[in-house]
């Protein structure tokens, strides 16, 4: 079997970390072949590699910059395709499906409402609507339940859901008293969160808001490995609705408790205290009863790592990924 991934981020984040570990396992595991294509995307190029590679299954995970051309031009050679749900922009031209003003779930799930939304996107990404007959008999995956749900209740019928999973990591792990945050300078991902919470909590907050190499203050993956074994609390403070995420994985596997937003997907993954979206005062009391209570949070944190040990490692998330690739074959 052979497999061709294709994603549209060039940098190394969440998405390109799970890629990398899905391709490692297939062929560790089943000797199953893979390549991977990315961004920027020459149609010319992508279409010599299907018909000389000739993938059995193109997989595709953020490729949203092309719009849906490198779909169309998969769909005509008849490859069965993958599409993993990273976000919305199948049912949201926003890709969000949030409305940030209110702070608050899109509360329609038909396109009736979009246009008159301030969120509605452009670029190059068709209106939902329109292309709905196209992708209905496609193959979703969705890395949450409940973006999974979501795309049901737009009509998506043939949706099933894979959660994220990452290595487990050895090593020491630490408790040195102060609280941890990788996000994005994205106002959706709730930076302010993190720069207030470090401006009048009387414990020290350190975080990584620099995704690229060229960022000032960038933190190398080491790093941050470092920061998440030896904090004692991690805060993850995303206000949109997160499909999924492997933020409460990397700390529950160094058995560290997540404090997050109930929004998305999130409650279904291992973090341990979830709190009203939006509502910073709710979440630093959070941060601050566990900061305060040592015992309390060493009881939070086992329970996360059994939770993620027993469902959200890499090997979970291949496993049920080959299972669906046989089914297309």
């Amino acid at each position: 079997m052979k497999i061709l991934f294709v994603n549209d981020y060039k940098e190394y984040g969440s998405t390109e970390k799970l890629i990398h570990y899905l391709r490692k396992n297939l062929w560790e595991m089943e000797k199953i072949w893979t390549e991977l294509y990315t961004m920027p995307f020459d149609s010319r190029q992508f279409k010599k590699i299907l018909d000389t590679w000739k993938p059995d299954i193109v997989h595709f995970h953020l490729c949203l910059l092309p719009g849906i051309l490198p779909y169309v031009i998969v769909k005509d050679r008849k490859i069965p395709m993958v599409i993993t749900l990273h976000n919305y922009w199948m049912v949201c031209r926003a890709t969000h499906h949030f409305l940030f003003r209110e702070k608050r779930v899109c509360p329609h799930y038909d396109w009736s409402y979009c246009s008159n939304c301030p969120n509605y996107g452009r670029g190059n990404i068709p209106p939902p609507e329109k292309i709905f007959d196209f992708f209905s008999d496609v193959l979703l995956v969705g890395c949450s339940e409940h973006i999974s749900e979501v795309y049901r209740k737009f009509g998506y019928e043939n949706v099933v859901t894979v959660h994220n999973g990452i290595p487990p990591l050895e090593g020491k792990i630490e408790d040195r008293g102060f609280v941890f945050s990788l996000v994005s300078t994205k106002p959706w991902k709730g930076p302010q969160y993190i720069r207030r919470l470090k401006e009048e909590a009387e414990y020290d907050v350190k975080y990584n808001m620099s995704s690229s190499p060229y960022d000032p203050g960038y933190l190398s993956d080491r790093q941050v490995e470092e920061l998440y074994r030896t904090c004692s609390v991690v805060v993850m403070p995303s206000i949109w609705e997160e499909p999924g995420s492997v933020m409460p994985l990397e700390a529950a596997r160094c058995r560290k408790p997540t404090v997050a937003f109930d929004v998305g997907g999130l409650p279904e993954y291992s973090v341990s205290v979830t709190v009203p979206v939006g509502s910073y005062e709710a979440l630093k009391e959070a941060v601050d009863s566990l900061m305060s209570d040592r015992k309390k949070r060493r009881i939070l944190g086992r329970e996360a790592y059994k939770k993620y040990i027993s469902s959200f490692t890499d090997v979970h998330m291949t496993e049920k990924y080959i299972k669906i690739y046989e089914g297309l074959i």
